[in-house]
C-alpha cells in the first residue's frame, strides 16, 4: 500500500485494510480481495490498482486532521493578552495566597517558652523572676527552667513572705505561664497542650498532611474523570473554609484534629489545579517561564506569612484570616473558564469552541472562525488517547523499576524537606525572622534550578543538590549554638531541596510514557506527601533529645 498526505488512522489485517479518515474525508473497508468504500465529503481521490490502493487527501483536509491542540492554540494565540492576564491575575495570586494558607499553620502550633503556674506570688511580695527562681527548678544553667515541673512549696502560718521549697518536685497542677513576647496565643497556650499533651501539636500537623495526601489522590481524579478542573477547585476551596472556621472555637483535641485532617483534604488540589488550568492554554515554550513565576509567587507568599504572623500573633485570628483568600478565589472563579483541553477530552466540543473564540478575541485573532475550530476539534476528539490508571504503571518491568526508584526518592526527599520546612524554631529568639530568612533562600532556586536543568540535565541536578543537602545537614549539627549560622545553613538546605523538587518533577513527567504520565505524577506526589506526616514527629523527638540527632537523621 502506498499513500501521500494521509491524515487518518488505519490498520492492515491480512489482505484487508480497515481504515477511517477523521474529519470530513472518506473511509473504506477491504473484505478479502474486494474493496467496499464510501466517500464522505469532497476531499478524497483514490484509484484501485491490482491489490493496492493509491489515494491522496486535499491539503486542507490533511492539515486539519493532523493538528493537535497546541496547533489550535497557536491559531487563537498561545501567549497573548489572555494568557498573561490569566498568569498575573489568577495563577500568581492563587499561588501567593496558597503559600500563606498552608504556612500559617506553622505559626499556630508554635510552643513558646513556658513553665508551671504557681499560685501565691501576689501575696509573696516577689517579682516574676524571683518567684520563678523560687518555685521552678532548673535543668541546668544553660537550658533554663523546667517546663513541666515545680517545687513543692511550704508557707509558714501567719506570714506571707516566709515561703520555702523542698528539693522534691511535682508536675504542674495549676496550669502554665508562658512567654508572650512573640505570640499572644497559640494552640498550645489556648488549649494547654504542654508537656505530655505537646504531642497533640504534632498530631495536628501530621493529620493535616495526611489529609493533604489523601485529597491529592482523590480530588484530582474526580475532577479529571467527572467534574472538571474549575469545579473541583471550587470544591477544594469550600472544603478548606467549612472545616477551618469551626477550629477556632473547638478545644476538644480529637474533634480539632479531625477538622484539621478534613481542612487539609483540599490543600494540594487548590495549589495544583490553577497551575494546570493556566498551563494548558500556554505554548509549550513558555511553560518553563510560567513555572518559574508560579514558584516565585509561592516563595513570596511564604515570606508574606512571616509578616502576617508578626502583625497578627494570635492563632485564632490567623486561622480566620486564612479563609479570606479562598473566599476571594471563589468570586474570581466565576470569571475563569474551564480548561479547553479537559472539555475536548470529554467530547464537549461546542463549549471548547466558545472558550477558544474568547481567547482569540482577547488576543486580537479576529481571523479565527468557528467552523474552522469545529472541524479541527471534532477531528481531535476522535483521536483522544485513552488515559490509563495508576495500576497500569506496575504491569511492565521497566516501568515497575522506575516507579520503585521514583517513589523511594520521593519518600526521602519529602521527609527531609518537611523537617526543614516545618522547623521554624531554628531561631527561637525570633520565629518570624527565622521563617522569613529561610524562605528568602528559595528565590534563587527558580533561576539556578532552571539553568542547572538546562545545562547539567535532570538527573545530574538531583545528584548534585542532594549531595550538597547531605553535606549541609551534617554542617547544621555543628551550628546548634549559633542561631544565625543555623538559619543560614537551613536556608541553603531549602535552596537545595527546591532545586531538587523542581528537577524531580520534570524528570518524573519525562520518565513515564504519555498514557500513564498523569498516573505516575499523581503517585509520585502522593507518595511524597505521605511521609511528610512523619516530619513533625522527627522535630518533636529532636526537642526531647539533642538536636544534633535531627540533622544526622536528615
Amino acid at each position: 500500500f502506498a499513500w501521500r498526505n494521509t491524515c487518518f488512522p488505519w490498520q492492515f489485517v491480512g489482505r484487508c485494510l480497515h481504515w477511517q479518515c477523521v474529519g470530513r474525508c472518506f473511509y473504506w473497508r477491504c473484505a478479502l480481495r474486494y474493496s467496499h468504500w464510501r466517500c464522505v465529503g469532497q476531499y478524497s481521490h483514490w484509484r484501485y490498482v491490482g491489490r493496492c490502493f493509491y489515494w491522496r487527501i486535499d491539503k486542507d483536509c490533511s492539515r486539519r486532521n493532523q493538528m493537535d491542540f497546541d496547533d489550535v492554540l497557536g491559531e487563537v494565540g498561545s501567549f497573548g493578552r489572555y494568557q498573561k492576564t490569566m498568569i498575573f491575575f489568577f495563577l500568581l495570586p492563587m499561588s501567593f495566597f496558597n503559600a500563606f494558607m498552608m504556612n500559617q499553620l506553622l505559626f499556630q502550633v508554635v510552643v513558646p517558652d513556658h513553665w508551671c503556674h504557681v499560685q501565691g506570688r501576689e501575696t509573696s511580695g516577689l517579682d516574676w523572676d524571683q518567684w520563678r527562681n523560687l518555685t521552678i527548678p532548673r535543668w541546668n544553667s544553660s537550658t533554663g527552667y523546667s517546663s513541666c515541673l515545680m517545687y513543692q512549696l511550704a508557707q509558714s502560718e501567719g506570714t506571707s513572705r516566709n515561703i520555702s521549697h523542698s528539693t522534691q518536685t511535682q508536675v504542674c497542677s495549676s496550669g502554665w505561664d508562658f512567654d508572650s513576647s512573640q505570640f499572644e496565643a497559640t494552640l498550645a497556650t489556648t488549649n494547654g497542650w504542654f508537656c505530655e499533651k505537646a504531642i497533640f501539636l504534632q498530631h495536628v500537623l501530621a493529620l493535616n498532611m495526611v489529609g493533604n495526601a489523601l485529597g491529592t489522590l482523590v480530588l484530582p481524579h474526580i475532577g479529571d474523570k467527572y467534574l472538571g478542573r474549575r469545579m473541583i477547585l471550587r470544591i477544594s476551596l469550600v472544603i478548606y473554609i467549612v472545616f477551618t472556621v469551626p477550629q477556632v472555637w473547638i478545644s476538644n483535641a480529637s474533634l480539632h484534629m479531625l477538622l484539621r485532617f478534613l481542612a487539609g483534604f483540599g490543600n494540594h488540589t487548590y495549589n495544583l489545579v490553577p497551575y494546570v488550568i493556566v498551563l494548558e492554554v500556554i505554548a509549550s515554550g513558555r511553560r518553563s517561564l510560567t513555572t518559574a513565576l508560579f514558584y516565585g509567587a509561592w516563595t513570596t507568599g511564604m515570606c508574606f506569612t512571616a509578616l502576617v504572623a508578626f502583625l497578627v500573633p494570635h492563632w485564632q485570628y490567623l486561622a480566620l484570616l486564612s479563609c479570606l483568600p479562598p473566599l476571594i478565589a471563589l468570586l474570581l472563579l466565576r470569571l475563569i473558564p474551564e480548561s479547553p483541553r479537559w472539555l475536548i477530552s470529554k467530547g464537549r466540543v461546542e463549549e471548547c469552541i466558545d472558550i477558544l473564540l474568547q481567547i482569540a478575541m482577547t488576543n486580537g485573532r479576529e481571523e479565527v472562525s468557528k467552523e474552522g475550530l469545529r472541524e479541527s476539534l471534532e477531528a481531535m476528539s476522535l483521536k483522544q488517547e485513552e488515559e490509563l490508571g495508576i495500576h497500569h504503571v506496575l504491569r511492565y518491568p521497566r516501568l515497575r523499576l522506575r516507579t520503585i526508584l521514583v517513589l523511594l526518592m520521593a519518600f526521602c526527599i519529602y521527609t527531609t524537606y518537611g523537617v526543614v520546612l516545618m522547623g521554624i524554631n531554628v531561631m527561637p529568639s525570633n520565629y518570624f525572622v527565622s521563617h522569613f530568612l529561610s524562605s528568602v533562600f528559595q528565590f534563587p532556586s527558580n533561576l539556578t534550578g532552571w539553568v542547572s536543568i538546562q545545562y547539567l540535565g535532570r538527573r545530574n541536578t538531583c545528584i548534585i543538590t542532594l549531595t550538597l543537602a547531605t553535606l549541609f545537614c551534617i554542617t547544621a549539627s555543628f551550628c546548634l549554638h549559633d542561631e544565625w549560622a543555623l538559619v543560614l545553613v537551613t536556608g541553603v538546605l531549602k535552596l537545595c531541596f527546591s532545586m531538587t523538587l523542581q528537577s524531580m518533577f520534570i524528570l518524573v513527567s519525562e520518565i513515564f510514557p504519555t498514557p500513564v504520565r498523569s498516573s505516575g505524577l499523581g503517585l509520585y506526589l502522593v507518595f511524597g506527601l505521605w511521609p511528610m506526616a512523619i516530619s513533625p514527629y522527627i522535630l518533636h523527638v529532636s526537642d526531647l533529645l539533642m538536636s544534633t540527632y535531627l540533622w544526622f537523621i536528615c
